[in-house]
């Protein structure tokens, strides 16, 4: 799995991350299907250090980026618990009928920075 820095997030807004995956593509291979983070531990999305935030969980949907011939997961990023951080992972198959993730930990804040 490959790691990405991404920007903190204030609980309060929806944030675009974009999940770059052209360094494990060989060329001419691209994505073709996203999956978001399911649930559970050490799958995509779990609480990395923090409280339990079932009263203001973190909400993700995946998407390609447009275009043609896509190297991008993005995924829209909502809610979080202020105080904790969460380790995030993208999932893609790609032309070549490989599965690939790219990670990142976005910690939750209580206002802008």
């Amino acid at each position: 799995m490959t790691l990405q820095v991404l920007k903190p997030k204030v609980s309060i807004d929806t944030v675009l991350y974009r999940f770059d995956f052209s360094s494990l593509l060989q060329p001419g291979e691209y994505l073709i299907q996203t999956a978001g983070p399911p649930a559970s531990p050490d799958k995509g999305l779990v609480i990395w250090s923090g409280a339990d935030d079932s009263s203001s969980p973190l909400v993700v949907t995946a998407a390609l980026a447009a275009g043609p011939n896509p190297t991008v997961v993005e995924l829209t990023v909502s809610g979080g618990l202020a105080g904790n951080i969460y380790k995030l992972a993208a999932f893609a198959s790609t032309s070549a009928n490989r599965r690939y993730s790219v990670a990142g930990y976005v910690p939750v804040v209580n206002e802008s920075i």
